[in-house]
Formats: structure tokens, C-alpha cells, sequence
């Protein structure tokens, strides 16, 4: 069942039920904390069609006598043992109505329901007190720690504002003591192309080659040099393609003459 469910159960029996209990126009409706009871659009109904809704306590005893009834009316369909939904359905209609009216009113009830209703209550109230007992603590420990937080947040603010006023007073004194010069342009960057180039250096000059002397035997280091030369140094010779003219060498290993132009 749901919470919609038991809003069209009350539309179609709350009234008559208390027409036929004769409890008159201004009774008062019982019902627990559950949650179709407690639903939006339950109490809706409930406010705009009037109806006084007796106060329940959270956590409560149940209390509500109508639990007598269905206890009576659970053992009689369990004594027929219905078989399908519509025979469980069947049975608790007919049960239902078998039900005496003289059941339904409060000095019918079980003659220990005052005693366990009075037993029920302490109980509660005693389960009660010991749960304010156990909270009482914590809510002074609570509120201790509200009035330090409190007292710390005073206290910060308190050592801000005096932390920003010394501060104040020695950017004051700062600006006291700063001379007043004129401010100085900034040195102006050389522009790349004014920047001053240095040369790139020469390169070195070899020495000459020693003269040949026109012995055979020297030949090889002479051109060997001259060679390191036009390599190194070509700057050194009259033209592009410097020559080393060799006159004659003769195959017994004399030379004739050697020439560098």
C-alpha cells in the first residue's frame, strides 16, 4: 500500500466509519508515523477535509487499539487457510464482518489494556530519559566548543587588525623617509646596427718555404712543403693554381733545377 492508496481508503471510509461509530462531526483520527500516514498528500486530505489528527510520538509503543482487531482477524483467516488472492481476499471480508461491534469499543478490549498501556508509557519514558542523560554531555561539550570557536575568532580578528595598523604605520614612515629625486630616464639599449663591429681578424700568414737547395735528397721535403702551402695558404701564390715547376730529375736521383712561381 501506498501512500495514495490510503488517501482514497480514508475518502471512502473515514467519514462513514465515524457515522456508523457515532462519534459525530469534530472526532479525532489516530494514526501512527508511518510513512503513507505521514505523506504529503495524506495530510493534505486530511487538512481539507478538517480532521483533527491526535499527535503520535516518534519511536512510540504501539498503542493503537486497532491492533487487537487484527490480531483477531489475522487468527481467523488462518484457521481457513485460503488458498489464492481471491480467496485471501474473500476471507477477510467475510471475517471481517463477523467481527462484533462490541470489540470495536474500548471497555471490550482486553482488561490488562489500561495496565499495559500505563506499563508501556514508563517504559518509554524511561527509555527516553536515559537517551537525554547520555545527550545532555555531549550538548555542553558542544556548546563549549561553540563559545572557544567564538573566542578564537575574536582573537584573530583582534591581532589582524592590530598587525594591519603597524603595518600602515611603517609604510607611513617609509614614505617619509624616501628622498624626493627626479626619476632618471632609463638607458637607452644600442640599436644592433650601431653597435660597433669588429673586424674579423686575418688569418696568419705561413712562411715561405725554404729555397731548395738542389740536392736530390731534399727534393721530396721541398715539395712536400710547398704543397702544405698551396693548401693552407693558397693567399701565399701569384695565381689561383699555384705551380711548382720541376725541371728534370734524372733517374739516377740527380736533379736539375727546381723552380716555385
Amino acid at each position: 500500500m501506498n501512500a495514495a492508496k490510503y488517501r482514497d481508503i480514508l475518502e471512502e471510509n473515514l467519514f462513514q466509519s465515524a457515522q456508523d461509530l457515532r462519534l459525530g462531526q469534530r472526532f479525532t483520527f489516530q494514526q501512527d508515523n508511518d510513512p503513507k500516514h505521514t505523506a504529503k498528500i495524506t495530510k493534505e486530505w486530511l487538512r481539507n477535509n478538517s480532521v483533527t489528527i491526535l499527535d503520535w510520538p516518534s519511536q512510540s509503543p504501539d498503542l493503537n487499539p486497532i491492533e487487537h482487531l487484527w490480531r483477531d482477524l489475522k487468527m481467523a483467516v488462518h484457521q481457513r487457510s485460503p488458498s489464492n488472492l481471491t480467496e485471501l481476499e474473500r476471507i477477510c471480508k467475510e471475517e471481517w464482518q463477523r467481527i462484533p461491534k462490541s470489540r470495536t469499543i474500548w471497555p471490550a478490549m482486553e482488561p490488562a489494556d489500561a495496565d499495559t498501556v500505563r506499563s508501556a508509557l514508563t517504559a518509554q519514558g524511561t527509555k527516553l530519559q536515559h537517551q537525554e542523560t547520555k545527550l545532555n554531555p555531549i550538548a555542553a561539550g558542544v556548546q563549549q566548543l561553540t563559545d572557544r570557536q567564538t573566542e578564537l575568532q575574536m582573537e584573530v580578528a583582534t591581532q589582524v587588525n592590530r598587525l594591519t595598523a603597524q603595518l600602515q604605520l611603517v609604510v607611513t614612515r617609509l614614505e617619509g623617509l624616501a628622498p624626493s629625486t627626479p626619476a632618471t630616464p632609463a638607458p637607452t639599449q644600442p640599436s644592433a646596427s650601431s653597435a660597433p663591429t669588429s673586424a674579423s681578424p686575418r688569418p696568419a700568414r705561413l712562411a715561405p718555404p725554404e729555397k731548395f737547395s738542389g740536392e736530390s735528397g731534399e727534393c721530396r721535403p721541398f715539395l712536400v712543403q710547398c704543397d702544405f702551402h698551396f693548401k693552407n695558404d693558397p693567399a701565399a701564390f701569384a695565381s689561383e693554381q699555384a705551380r711548382v715547376r720541376v725541371h728534370g730529375v734524372s733517374s739516377d736521383g740527380q736533379s736539375g733545377s727546381l723552380g716555385h712561381g
